[in-house]
């Protein structure tokens, strides 16, 4: 899998960062603060889609669009975006320079991002929700973390 995620996020380096866009849980009026995706929008790319695995802990992405989705008695999933209410607001518009796999017991975990500023956006799947950080957040688990950047890939 890390692979694949290097791969997907190795084309998007180089790219600007237009927007960033979640999915959630909305149920009785109540929408659920933790994303189930997200996606970034870069320039000249399907948007890539950064969710969190099967397992709660591992994290993975792909090229699925956004869509809404009813749920019936359950709710239903909306779709907004988060562009200016995460850790990405300050890079909006950048060029993404650089880019980090954060690997911790066998499997990617989460994303770090480098547009170029002090702020570097890091996305991480802890026990099956997604967050969107600017650093790292002191949990004795990340300490065993490690980080892999990963290598461009040429623009298509």
């Amino acid at each position: 899998m890390s692979d694949e995620i290097s791969g997907m996020i190795g084309e998007a380096i180089g790219r600007r960062l237009m927007k960033v866009a979640a999915s959630a849980h909305l149920f009785e009026g109540k929408l659920d603060d933790a994303p189930i995706d997200l996606w970034l929008f870069l320039e000249g790319m399907s948007p890539l889609r950064v969710f969190g695995g099967s397992d709660g802990w591992r994290l993975s992405a792909d090229g699925t669009p956004p869509e809404p989705f009813d749920m019936g008695e359950s709710g239903e999933v909306v779709i907004s975006d988060v562009s200016e209410k995460t850790a990405f607001g300050a890079v909006i518009g950048r060029k993404l320079e650089g880019a980090w796999l954060v690997e911790s017991s066998g499997g990617v975990v989460g994303i770090r991002f480098d547009f170029g500023l002090p702020a570097k956006p890091l996305i991480l799947n802890r026990d099956d929700e997604l967050l969107i950080l600017d650093e790292f957040p002191p949990d004795p688990e990340m300490d065993e973390a490690t980080e892999t950047r990963i290598r461009p890939v040429a623009m298509k």
